[in-house]
């Protein structure tokens, strides 16, 4: 222990308190930097680009039978059908399943939209699988001052 503080202090009682406030900061200092370290490992871990957005790799020529849209709580169905260049009955292809996932994806009202086309009993299904931005409503905020209605703010 350096003889310092306690040439500067007048009682042990002083030194000992301000040895402990210096213990304080140090373990604080210790923990905090630790959570800054393990803030940003966490950071790094879920700043990643999007994934892939077809569970098929290579050239693959499908026959759409149905269309299925999960994830949309708030927008309608028929909003991100209408963006899709291919229907019932059409062949879906790499190309085709990237070109309308950008269209639904510009609409700019989603975080994440994955097409997804799977195949049960020999029909193949495509899922649209959305991910909706969250939605911010202003709400007016009136006030009345001195009971006079002329003076609203």
């Amino acid at each position: 222990m350096n003889n310092f503080p306690q040439q500067l202090l007048k009682n042990k009682a002083e030194t000992n308190s301000l040895m402990h406030i210096c213990n304080y900061f140090k373990i604080f200092y210790k923990t905090f930097s630790l959570k800054i370290i393990l803030f940003s490992i966490l950071i790094a871990f879920n700043l990643y680009a999007q994934s892939d957005t077809l569970f098929y790799k290579g050239n693959y020529n499908i026959i759409i039978d149905s269309i299925l849209v999960s994830g949309n709580e708030t927008t309608e169905d028929f909003v991100i059908l209408r963006e899709l260049t291919f229907g019932i009955g059409d062949t879906l292809n790499p190309g085709i399943a990237s070109y309308n996932r950008e269209r639904i994806y510009s609409l700019r009202i989603f975080n994440d939209v994955r097409l997804r086309p799977f195949s049960i009993n020999e029909k193949n299904f495509l899922n649209i699988e959305v991910e909706e931005s969250w939605y911010i409503y202003p709400i007016p905020f009136i006030v009345l001052k001195d009971r006079d209605w002329k003076k609203l703010s």
